[in-house]
C-alpha cells in the first residue's frame, strides 16, 4: 500500500489538467469558430464570383456559342453552369460535370457530399448560374487554420506548466520548511519552533505545534518531578521502617517475636522492590526515555555490570564489548541503566544457580542479555513483558522487570525480541534489543 501523496504533487496534477482541458476547450471554440467564419468567407467568394460571371454567362449565351466556353471562365476558376427556365444547360465551364449541378437550388446555397453550390437567378429572367467550389477547398482552410492555432499551443502548454512548477515551488516553500523542521528534530527537544515569516494559514499550525510542545513539556516536567519525589518519599520510609525490623530481628530473643521480626522484614525487602520498580516502570511509560545527545552505550554497561558484582561477589556476569567503535545509543543514561539492571536482574532470578549471564553488546548497537535457565515455552514466553508475568525461574521477582523493559523500548522505537532457548544455545533465555 502506497504512502500519502504528496501536496505538490496533488496540486501540480491538478493544475496541469485543468490548464491543458481550458487550453484544448479554447482550442475546440476557436477552431469551431474560425471554421465557420472560414465558411462565411468562402461563402462570399464564391457569391462574388457568381456575381462575376452571371452578366458574361448570359452574354456569351446570347451570341450563341457552344453549350461549353472557355471565354467566360477557365478550368482554374470555380465551376458553373447557365440554366434557362426549363433546367437546361446553355453554357457551361470547361470540365464542368452537369450531373454535379443536378441538385441545384433555385436560389441561394446548397452542399453536396463533394461540393458546395451557389445559385444565382437573372433579375431580367436571362437564366440561373450555377456556381460549385469543391468542400475540400473548406476542409483544408479549416485544418490549416486548426494546425494554426495548435502549433502555439505546443510551446505554450510546456512553458505555462513550468510556470506552475515554479510559483507552486515558491508558494510551498514555507510549508517544505516547517516540514523539515518537524522532521529533524529528536523525540527530545520540545523546544519552540521559533519559524517566523510563515503564511497565516501555516503560522496557526506552526503556533498550534508551540502550545502542543509546551504542553508536553511541562507534563513530562511534572511527571520527572513526581517520579522523583515520590521515590525519595517512598525510600525514607520505607527504609526506616526496614531498619527497624532488622534491629527488632537482632534485638529479640529467639522464639515469635524474632520469627515475626524477619517476616516482617522480608515484607518490607519486597514492598522497597516493589515500589522501586513502580516507579521505574512509571517514568518508562511517561515518557522522557531519549537522550538529547546520542552517546556511548559501554560505560554505563560496565558500570551496571560492577554494581551486580560488588553487590554479589558470586555471580557470573560476563560483558562482551566490541573492539570497533559502537553505534551510540539514543536512550537516557539513565534509562538504558534502569533498562539493563532490570534484564541482569532477571537473568540471575530465572537463570540455573551458579549459572553464568553473558551481556552482550554489538557495534551496529543491539543488546542482548542470556542466562542459562530452563527454556521458557512459547505460549509463556509471548506473555512475559505484561505486568506481574513471572517466568518458570525458582526466585522470587515482582513481576516488572520485562514490563519495565517493555515500556522503556516502546518509548525509545526499539525492537524488543524475547528468545528461548537462548541463541546457538538449546536452554536458556535471551533478550535483544536493537534499533
Amino acid at each position: 500500500m502506497s504512502g500519502p501523496r504528496s501536496l505538490r504533487r496533488r496540486l501540480t496534477r491538478g493544475l496541469a489538467l485543468v490548464l491543458v482541458g481550458f487550453w484544448l476547450l479554447a482550442v475546440l471554440v476557436a477552431g469551431m469558430v474560425a471554421r465557420h467564419e472560414i465558411s462565411e468567407v468562402l461563402d462570399g467568394h464564391l457569391e462574388d464570383a457568381a456575381a462575376l460571371l452571371l452578366p458574361l454567362a448570359i452574354e456569351q449565351a446570347a451570341r450563341g456559342s457552344a453549350a461549353t466556353s472557355s471565354d467566360a471562365g477557365t478550368a482554374e476558376g470555380p465551376a458553373y453552369v447557365l440554366l434557362d427556365a426549363h433546367g437546361q444547360v446553355r453554357l457551361a465551364s470547361p470540365g464542368a460535370d452537369p450531373g454535379l449541378f443536378a441538385a441545384a437550388p433555385d436560389q441561394g446555397f446548397a452542399s453536396t457530399s463533394s461540393h458546395r453550390l451557389f445559385a444565382l437567378r437573372d433579375p431580367k429572367g436571362a437564366g440561373v448560374l450555377v456556381v460549385a467550389e469543391p468542400l475540400q477547398e473548406y476542409r483544408d482552410a479549416s485544418l490549416e487554420t486548426g494546425r494554426a492555432l495548435l502549433g502555439p499551443l505546443l510551446l505554450l502548454v510546456p512553458a505555462s506548466l513550468l510556470g506552475v512548477l515554479w510559483i507552486l515551488s515558491r508558494a510551498l516553500a514555507p510549508v517544505d520548511h516547517l516540514r523539515r523542521t518537524l522532521e529533524t528534530r529528536g523525540g527530545t527537544d520540545l523546544s519552540p519552533l521559533g519559524l517566523t515569516g510563515l503564511p497565516r494559514e501555516l503560522a496557526v499550525i506552526a503556533q498550534a505545534a508551540d502550545d502542543l510542545l509546551a504542553r508536553l513539556r511541562r507534563t513530562l516536567e511534572a511527571e520527572r518531578a513526581f517520579t522523583a519525589d515520590a521515590a525519595h518519599e517512598l525510600r525514607t520510609p520505607v527504609a526506616a521502617a526496614l531498619a527497624q525490623a532488622q534491629r527488632l530481628s537482632a534485638e529479640a530473643p529467639p522464639g515469635l517475636v524474632r520469627t515475626r521480626a524477619e517476616q516482617v522484614e522480608a515484607q518490607l525487602r519486597r514492598l522497597a522492590r516493589l515500589s522501586g520498580k513502580l516507579l521505574e516502570l512509571a517514568r518508562a511509560e511517561g515518557g522522557g526515555m531519549l537522550a538529547e545527545v546520542p552517546a556511548d552505550p559501554t560505560p554505563v554497561l560496565r558500570a551496571v555490570v560492577e554494581e551486580f558484582r560488588r553487590a554479589e561477589p558470586g555471580v557470573r556476569i560476563v560483558l562482551r564489548l566490541p573492539q570497533a567503535k559502537v553505534r551510540p545509543s539514543s536512550l537516557d543514561p539513565d534509562a538504558l541503566a534502569i533498562l539493563v539492571r532490570n534484564l541482569v536482574e532477571n537473568a540471575l532470578r530465572h537463570g540455573k544457580p551458579g549459572g553464568e549471564v553473558l551481556v552482550t553488546l554489538e557495534p551496529g548497537g543491539t543488546l542482548s542479555v542470556a542466562n542459562d535457565g530452563p527454556v521458557v515455552p512459547p505460549e509463556r514466553l509471548a506473555g512475559l513483558t505484561r505486568r506481574f508475568a513471572r517466568g518458570t525461574g525458582a526466585g522470587e521477582g515482582s513481576g516488572l522487570g520485562l514490563a519495565i523493559v517493555g515500556a522503556i523500548a516502546q518509548g525509545a522505537d526499539l525492537r524488543l525480541e524475547l528468545r528461548s532457548p537462548a541463541l546457538g544455545r538449546s536452554n536458556g533465555f535471551e533478550a535483544r534489543l536493537s534499533a
